[in-house]
């Protein structure tokens, strides 16, 4: 079963690992007042290989699996949390 997104738990993971994210998609429009319907949480993260460690440290604490190299150089990676 996918999980509902929770942006804030998303959010609030990333901030404290300090991992560089930009919040896109679906809530950066909800924030801007429009009725958007979004089944994800959308990060716009810089390719770089010290924020690549914070980023995974993030993914892990709400339950990702995902191998370094996977995330290296990626122009987009999907993966399944328990925070959407």
């Amino acid at each position: 079963m996918i999980a509902e997104p929770d942006l804030p738990r998303v959010v609030a993971v990333f901030r404290e690992a300090g991992a560089q994210h930009v919040v896109i998609g679906g809530f950066a429009v909800i924030a801007h007042q429009v009725i958007r319907a979004t089944e994800d949480v959308d990060l716009l993260i810089p390719d770089d290989a010290a924020n690549d460690e914070r980023v995974l440290r993030a993914l892990a604490s709400i339950g990702a699996i995902v191998e370094p190299e996977r995330l290296a150089g990626r122009e987009h990676l999907r993966v399944p949390t328990d925070a959407g």
